[in-house]
């Protein structure tokens, strides 16, 4: 039997350290407990982290740390960039954040169709019944200020959106109820 150099027993030191490290999840849940006792810069270190690598859930708590100013200047222009990745993921907590952006205008302009479009969206893929009633009820409220026609053009935005997210995800096995009238050739609408 022969004896490893300490180079040798050096170097795999530090890669186990270096692969070691946290998951992204147990990072993740770092940023959460740093924001808990109000240490908003590591959380939001953490989470900017975190966001910039795609993850959905830091992208949502680093955006709203923007928006509300924890840890950071207020800042509505950046909430709504980071809300809109995580939207862009299906994540229906920035679905929901992006409808309130555009129903008040901040950091982006005030649009009550593309408001009831996130909305709409935020009520059909939430996981849980009472984020699910807050979606809809805000949706509903705004369209209570709405033409047919604006409606009618905030659920085809919705719809060519859930197209072309399901298809990305393969989840062409769900359907949107109400997108049955749109063709699937519908014109694309800017969000």
């Amino acid at each position: 039997m022969h004896r490893r150099s300490p180079l040798f027993i050096l170097l795999v030191t530090a890669l186990l350290i270096l692969t070691g490290g946290t998951t992204e999840a147990e990072e993740y849940w770092e940023g959460y407990d740093a924001l808990d006792r109000g240490d908003y810069r590591a959380a939001l270190k953490i989470y900017h982290r975190l966001a910039e690598n795609g993850d959905a859930r830091s992208q949502d708590d680093f955006a709203y740390m923007y928006y509300i100013g924890l840890g950071t200047k207020q800042d509505f222009t950046k909430a709504a960039k980071w809300f809109r990745r995580a939207a862009d993921q299906g994540h229906p907590p920035s679905l929901f954040n992006l409808g309130i952006l555009h129903q008040n205008g901040h950091g982006i302009p005030q649009n009550n169709i593309t408001a009831h479009h996130w909305f709409n969206l935020a009520g059909f893929l939430a996981t849980d019944q009472e984020a699910r009633q807050l979606a809809t009820g805000h949706r509903e409220s705004i369209a209570g200020r709405m033409t047919a026609s604006a409606i009618r053009e905030a659920t085809e935005r919705s719809c060519i959106w859930w197209r072309s997210f399901s298809k990305r995800k393969s989840r062409t096995d769900q359907h949107m109820v109400g997108c049955e009238v749109f063709s699937p050739g519908s014109r694309a609408i800017s969000q």
